[in-house]
């Protein structure tokens, strides 16, 4: 690979973990709204979108694997954690 494609690999890939990012935190933001299936499917997109990328640089032996992997890992599990469920079950 020439390092032409190797900077827009880059790019690419920084893009793609900044737009999961982005997606994750205004899910969060937007609960509770009339917006909020639509920032949650955009959310479930990013996730595959990152997924699929992950597999890809995999397959093809790419370094950006790992980054790609833990966006896709740490982004689900934002999606899923919730802080109000610990707070209610903490007193016993």
């Amino acid at each position: 690979m020439d390092a032409t494609n190797d900077l827009s690999l880059t790019y690419g890939a920084v893009l793609l973990q900044l737009a999961a990012w982005a997606s994750l935190l205004l899910a969060r933001l937007g609960q509770g709204t009339a917006a909020q299936s639509v920032l949650y499917t955009l959310l479930l997109a990013c996730l595959a979108a990152v997924g699929s990328a992950a597999a890809i640089a995999v397959a093809v032996g790419n370094m950006w694997w790992l980054p790609l992997g833990t966006t896709l890992a740490l982004t689900a599990l934002g999606a899923t954690f919730d802080p109000a469920l610990t707070r209610r079950h903490a007193s016993y």
